[in-house]
């Protein structure tokens, strides 16, 4: 078992809660320092503003005394919120009376006073024609620290309620998520091979959990579906299995008994114990082949069509000399895997050889479009509608076909099938009852 420690929807719901509730507070201090900063630059520029104000009015030429620059600067200095200031010059001193008496001594800037109760201003002024001028500028910061006190009070009492409010929600989506997830646990735990068709009950489940649970639904129908088809393939494969080498095994008796007495005896056993085994070599090699199914990887090269069909034709000669292969068309050259050509190519012709009523089969190579296609049509019997729809089944065999004159495992139509879609080609199968069969293989473009 893997050392890994594995994660848990529980744990992680509730590290999503503890990261709100960080992110919460980050964001909760982060405003309050923003805005503090910003009231405190609000400040600072009120007092640069009457620093400035007063540099200009007392720089005027008809104001002498302390007491006229004093009066001229309260009647002049713009209103703003929380600012005063004081002056003193040779002995005289005047003040708006709302500015405390704090003693500071010159500064070089804006200084905070009090914990940011205050910020003051304290300078030498030069005046026009006379002696400098030592101003006190202060701008109160209360009611902005009162504003931000609210803030902070406010957030303090919001952040319990956060707090409770994402509590609630974490039980409520855990109380109904952790159910639902144990009973789909469990329905996993009872299907087994001999329970695929179950049918699940989906009610009061989210619509995430309800479209998941579907989705199994459909898996478990392919489940059943590939079980039936393996077992149905297996019974399929033991049925033709048992036929050659029920044969074999009455022909071994028999020349165990008089094959060295009756030479014609020994002959037709040889013989018949040849056959079924080639017979049972084909079903050996198809069975393989299709078990392979999908996980064939093809090998593209280009190759010529009429080579791969003449080769095939000269294959199938040997078995069914009394019948003629035509092949007409031009000599076209395909993108593709060359084997699985050939063998797609040699189940096509068989099937029209065997079927063909010992009639002549035709194959045509040609284009349609950019596309090269291969066209195999025999002049046999023919099938219905509905037997062209079963035909790639495995072991599927018409129903006149189904008899010991025809030897035939109903395999090689699944095995082009199989191919058809392994190198992406398109099959086009036209039949029509006692007028014979046309099969179309259009393979990609070049």
């Amino acid at each position: 078992m893997s050392s890994e420690r594995k994660q848990r929807l529980s744990r992680d719901i509730a590290k999503s809660y503890i990261f709100v509730l960080v992110v919460f507070f980050i964001v909760a201090v982060a405003v309050s320092l923003t805005n503090w900063k910003h009231l405190k630059d609000n400040a600072k520029r009120d007092v640069e503003l009457a620093k400035d104000f007063l540099a200009g009015e007392f720089m005027e030429e008809e104001i002498q005394s302390t007491r006229e620059l004093f009066e001229d600067a309260e009647k002049e200095l713009p209103d703003i919120s929380g600012l005063d200031f004081r002056i003193r010059r040779g002995g005289e001193e005047y003040s708006t009376g709302k500015v405390p008496d704090l003693k500071l001594k010159y500064t070089s800037g804006i200084r905070d006073y009090s914990n940011y109760d205050y910020y003051i201003y304290n300078y030498h002024l030069p005046v026009y024609k006379g002696e400098d001028v030592q101003v006190t500028i202060v701008r109160e910061l209360k009611r902005e620290k009162r504003f931000i006190n609210q803030q902070v009070v406010i957030f303090l009492i919001a952040f319990p309620i956060i707090i409770l409010c994402l509590y609630m929600i974490y039980r409520h989506f855990y109380r109904k998520i952790i159910p639902q997830l144990r009973e789909i646990e469990g329905i996993t735990d009872s299907i087994n091979l001999d329970s695929l068709d179950i049918k699940l009950i989906r009610e009061g489940y989210y619509e995430e959990f309800d479209n998941m649970l579907t989705s199994y639904e459909r898996m478990l129908k392919r489940l059943e579906d590939q079980k039936s088809a393996h077992i149905a393939f297996v019974h399929n494969a033991s049925h033709e299995l048992k036929t050659p080498i029920f044969v074999i095994k009455g022909y071994s008796d028999i020349l165990k008994k008089w094959g060295t007495e009756n030479k014609e005896v020994s002959q037709e056993a040889v013989e018949a114990i040849g056959t079924e085994v080639r017979s049972m070599q084909s079903l050996t090699e198809k069975l393989l082949f299709l078990a392979k199914g999908k996980n064939i990887q093809p090998v593209y090269e280009e190759v010529r069509l009429d080579e791969v069909v003449e080769e095939v034709k000269r294959e199938l000669s040997f078995i069914y000399r009394q019948v003629g292969v035509e092949v007409r068309g031009e000599a076209l050259k395909a993108y593709t895997d060359r084997e699985l050509l050939r063998i797609l190519v040699k189940n096509l012709m068989e099937n029209a050889l065997k079927y063909g009523g010992g009639r002549d089969v035709r194959v045509e190579i040609g284009l349609r479009g950019n596309s090269p296609f291969i066209e195999i049509e025999d002049r046999g019997e023919g099938m219905t509608p509905e037997e062209v729809g079963e035909i790639f089944t495995e072991f599927y065999r018409g129903d006149e076909s189904r008899n010991r004159e025809i030897e035939g495992h109903g395999l090689g139509l699944s095995i082009v099938k199989n191919i058809q879609e392994i190198l992406k080609a398109e099959l086009k199968v036209d039949s029509i009852k006692g007028r014979g069969t046309r099969v179309e293989i259009l393979l990609k473009d070049n």
